[in-house]
């Protein structure tokens, strides 16, 4: 059975935990927990060059909320042309 997951993310997340994470402790997460590919949802290009290196590991996600944003369309096809494979949102 493969498993995904579907959110986790990349770089030092500072705020109440103050925790990171870069590509290599990532996917050494991934390997002891047997998870085959994991989503990683930034506007960041140190993600989009960390998924070009684990490409068969990180799939590149951006966030846009078509709520807030009159091109929400046009930003997702922006950053589809820039190599993040998918777009995600979650109404709040």
């Amino acid at each position: 059975m493969k498993i995904i997951d579907a959110h986790a993310h990349i770089g030092h997340l500072g705020g109440l935990f103050n925790v990171g994470i870069d590509a290599g402790e990532l996917v050494a997460q991934m390997d002891e927990h047997g998870i085959e590919r994991t989503l990683t949802p930034a506007l960041d290009n140190r993600v989009q060059r960390a998924a070009a290196e684990q490409s068969d590991r990180l799939v590149p996600t951006v966030w846009v909320n078509p709520t807030e944003s009159e091109d929400a369309v046009h930003q997702v096809e922006h950053y589809i042309g820039e190599g993040f494979r998918a777009s995600s949102y979650i109404p709040s």
